[in-house]
């Protein structure tokens, strides 16, 4: 839904989302909420953002992606340790 909303899908697939959307009233509510949403949105009003900011963050994604062609988690290690790991690296790469 969010795909057809922002313009994503590929004419078919387009159309067989209209297709269903006509048939389906459910689809058709969760439609109207998800474009009542999204003009609500729209019309929050827009703040600039400090100078250096876009930077500051580019600065963190750049040191994070270097960070992780070096350090990578043994293989033997548990998958929630391994989340625990990377959340570790991302927060000391972006307080720097």
């Amino acid at each position: 839904m969010n795909a057809y909303c922002d313009g994503e899908l590929d004419p078919v697939s387009a159309i067989e989302f209209e297709r269903r959307l006509a048939g389906d009233e459910t689809l058709k509510a969760q439609y109207n909420r998800l474009l009542l949403l999204r003009r609500a949105i729209r019309s929050l009003p827009q703040y600039d953002v400090p100078a250096g900011l876009h930077a500051r963050i580019q600065s963190a994604l750049d040191a994070d992606r270097r960070a992780w062609l070096f350090v990578r988690p043994r293989r033997d290690v548990r998958v929630s340790e391994a989340g625990r790991f990377r959340r570790w690296r991302r927060q000391r790469c972006l307080a720097r």
